[in-house]
């Protein structure tokens, strides 16, 4: 959520957030994290995006999902 949160900017909203955990981090593991921007819709003065994401460290990927945010004007 923070990754999102941090490119969706200050003012955006997460909606829905889906994601399945598939192997540990621990700390002092890197994680790479990458998104892609799925679909793009504006309603009444309101741009929701949807964006599937994955972070990915030494031992393989560790989530991927999708997420709905509603982004601020």
């Amino acid at each position: 959520a923070r990754y999102l949160a941090g490119w969706a900017g200050p003012g955006s909203r997460l909606k829905k957030l889906k994601f399945n955990l598939m192997g540990p981090n621990t700390p002092g593991d890197t994680m790479v994290m990458q998104g892609r921007l799925d679909s793009i819709t504006s309603e009444q003065d309101v741009a929701t995006v949807q964006v599937d994401f994955s972070g990915i460290n030494q031992r393989g990927p560790h989530h991927m999902g999708s997420a709905t945010l509603l982004l601020a004007r």
